[in-house]
């Protein structure tokens, strides 16, 4: 208060919802724990439903059930944070990808594009499922063109919906990362936040090894994500690891394909 303009979140959706709230006299805190409720409900829905021609109605079901018995989830989707839906956003877009008709670019696409505006790293593992999606779909000179237009159809959305934020934190603030972004990533020892992740979902971790040897055709990409963001973790500061907040997102995966490897 009283100093330099200084945006000290890095989850504009989330204080936008809560700058709302307290604007019409409601509790802002509470607004976000309500979306948030909603959001873990809606991601149990996805993983059953949208997880099922993926991995699998047994998989499907046995990981929606897993994820819902989770203590870090229940603890992070009451905590006013991004986490609840961040993890329903990457889950159902992956999901969309990993038919295996390759489902609907543009939907994911468009799931994708509130990604930059819940976490500064978001654009990141949206943009390696773009490549990784099709990738082998550019190589083929018979399917070049389609795979192009799908991959358009899924990243675009998330860099217009990234060009838009920066343009606005530029205006506003002068910069083009939140400073919490700029002091948790890339300042700490390597594996403080990795190491302890891959501890804390033990053993379904090992199971997930295991059915992503299983998996065939499109169903791997549900993994994408979740290898991008433990790459991204290794030289992250730990304060974003209280029961692994950070790479929570990419937890449904895990246990979605730990599910078809058991």
């Amino acid at each position: 208060a009283g100093g330099p303009r200084c945006e000290g979140f890095s989850n504009p959706l989330f204080f936008a919802i809560q700058a709302l709230a307290t604007r019409v006299g409601l509790d802002g805190m509470q607004a976000s724990r309500v979306v948030s409720v909603l959001c873990s409900f809606g991601l149990l829905v996805t993983m059953r439903r949208m997880g099922a021609p993926v991995v699998g109605e047994r998989a499907a079901a046995a990981a929606a059930v897993l994820m819902a018995a989770s203590a870090p989830f229940a603890f992070w989707t009451v905590s006013g944070l991004e986490t609840a839906m961040v993890v329903l956003v990457v889950t159902a877009g992956a999901l969309e990808l990993g038919r295996e008709d390759g489902g609907r670019a543009w939907r994911a696409g468009w799931i994708f594009a509130l990604l930059p505006w819940l976490r500064p790293e978001g654009p990141v593992p949206a943009l390696a499922l773009a490549f990784v999606s099709e990738a082998f779909g550019v190589l083929d000179p018979v399917r070049r063109r389609a795979a192009l237009v799908r991959f358009a159809q899924i990243a675009g959305p998330v860099v217009v919906s990234s060009a838009i934020l920066e343009a606005l934190r530029w205006g506003i603030y002068g910069h083009l990362l939140p400073n919490s972004a700029v002091l948790k990533m890339a300042n700490a020892e390597i594996g403080e936040v990795t190491l302890p992740f891959l501890i804390q979902i033990a053993p379904s971790g090992a199971l997930s090894f295991a059915g992503a040897l299983l998996l065939r055709g499109r169903a791997r990409l549900i993994i994408i994500p979740a290898f991008v963001w433990l790459v991204g973790s290794l030289r992250a500061w730990n304060n974003v690891n209280d029961f692994g907040r950070f790479l929570l997102p990419t937890v449904p995966a895990w246990l979605l394909v730990a599910a078809f490897g058991l």
